[in-house]
């Protein structure tokens, strides 16, 4: 009885916390994120608007150590994958951590922000957005895959 009482406890506790996140879906042969929070966004497929720059708040896990990291972003549409370069200074991951510098170590847990534009140009149809981190070695450090659609403003 003791335990069940610290369970909902600690459960009751985190809640707000895990009420922030935002669902993903882990990508096929790569590390997983720990958490992701894009704001308005509690089901999937989430809405991006056209012309509005979005934000996104990742947790990851660096699973190496790194002194470099670098966000790279892909997107799958009607069947075909493209690749979105982001401008350098979004792209550089350790200029847009929230709470930690690079160096990172083995096992650091950091959050990185990222302000995405989207684009007029971009079509209005269902996409699967895929953002990952890349070390300075050329290792995967994380990712995640975002399903969505964009919408007009």
């Amino acid at each position: 009885m003791k335990g069940s009482i610290q369970i909902l406890i600690a459960y009751f506790a985190a809640w707000p916390f895990l009420s922030d996140c935002t669902p993903f879906v882990k990508c096929p042969d790569k590390p997983s994120i720990v958490s992701l929070d894009f704001q308005g966004c509690d089901t999937l497929p989430c809405k991006f608007t056209k012309g509005k720059e979005e934000r996104f708040v990742i947790e990851f896990l660096a699973n190496v150590a790194a002194d470099k990291v670098k966000a790279k972003v892909k997107a799958f549409a009607l069947g075909v994958e493209t690749t979105y370069d982001l401008p350098a200074s979004k792209a550089d991951v350790c200029a847009n951590l929230m709470d930690a510098e690079c160096p990172l170590e083995a096992g650091e847990d950091v959050k990185y922000l990222l302000l995405f534009p989207i684009l007029p140009s971009f079509p209005n149809v269902p996409v699967v957005v895929e953002m990952y981190f890349v070390g300075d070695d050329g290792s995967n450090i994380a990712c995640l895959r975002l399903p969505a659609v964009v919408v007009e403003s």
